[in-house]
């Protein structure tokens, strides 16, 4: 209902929900052990915690804050996104330098996708709706296709990223370089910084 925002604690190995209404924090929710990154699943009003510990994402419904049943994706799971149709999540494993697609309705995970080094972070957009996967270990941005899923060449960056954005009009992907604390404009159309 966009009345509850949620934070991944990653050093309590909780998440904590926070009503937009009243401007306070509600009691922490234990989910996994590091739990690292968050995204929303639409339809429906829940967010899907990537536990970088446990190397699940958890599902967390956030009218009810009922934690569901954990799904393994894979060693140490960064980041997490949702296509917008809300039938598929996409996980970034960091040290396996894949992303998984998990079908949400079953489940279950389908083939996994080599990328760059060390993905960290993820976003879905652009004009051709694709997958935009930071890689923290090879300074880049790699864009994989959803409809044929083929990764492109990576675009470099002027450091290692650690999460991205597509923005509003879906023409630019905003990356934040955390080795120089800078948020960087890549455009789609050209894969220039």
């Amino acid at each position: 209902s966009g009345s509850t925002a949620v934070v991944a604690n990653y050093g309590s190995g909780t998440v904590t929900p926070i009503s937009l209404p009243a401007d306070r924090a509600l009691p922490a929710i234990s989910i996994g052990s590091k739990p690292d990154a968050l995204a929303v699943v639409r339809p429906g009003n829940s967010v899907l915690v990537a536990d970088y510990g446990s190397g699940t994402i958890v599902p967390l419904h956030v009218a009810t804050l009922h934690v569901g049943t954990p799904i393994y994706v894979g060693t140490e799971p960064t980041s997490v996104a949702v296509t917008s149709d809300g039938s598929t999540a996409w996980v970034s494993t960091y040290r396996a330098d894949k992303v998984t697609p998990v079908l949400l309705a079953s489940q279950s995970l389908g083939t996994p996708v080599k990328v760059g080094a060390g993905p960290d972070g993820l976003a879905i957009g652009g004009p051709n709706h694709a997958l935009f996967v930071a890689d923290f270990l090879g300074a880049a941005l790699t864009e994989v296709g959803l409809s044929v899923i083929v990764p492109g060449a990576p675009i470099p960056l002027p450091g290692a990223p650690t999460a991205a954005a597509v923005s509003t009009d879906h023409q630019t992907i905003w990356v934040a370089i955390g080795t120089k604390d800078e948020i960087v404009p890549v455009t789609v159309a050209t894969g220039k910084v």
